[in-house]
């Protein structure tokens, strides 16, 4: 079961064409980009679409069987 363990804020790098899933660059610790799922882009508070690639966004860090991974993904405001 996975887990949410924590929020934090860093980069939206890339989207794969599909739109299937994107990968963030964390601002704060070393290490891989996180995946992320499609279904966790988020759009923002004030009715905003998802974040798009180069973009400083804010996510949960979350931690599941295959690692750390980036939920709830959205733009920094």
């Amino acid at each position: 079961m996975a887990e949410t363990t924590s929020e934090a804020t860093g980069t939206l790098l890339w989207c794969a064409p599909s739109g299937s899933f994107a990968f963030v660059a964390p601002d704060d610790r070393d290490g891989p980009d996180l995946f992320v799922h499609c279904s966790d882009l988020a759009g923002d508070a004030r009715g905003g679409g998802r974040p798009v690639e180069g973009e400083a966004v804010v996510y949960e860090l979350g931690a599941g069987a295959s690692g750390p991974w980036a939920r709830n993904v959205r733009r920094r405001t």
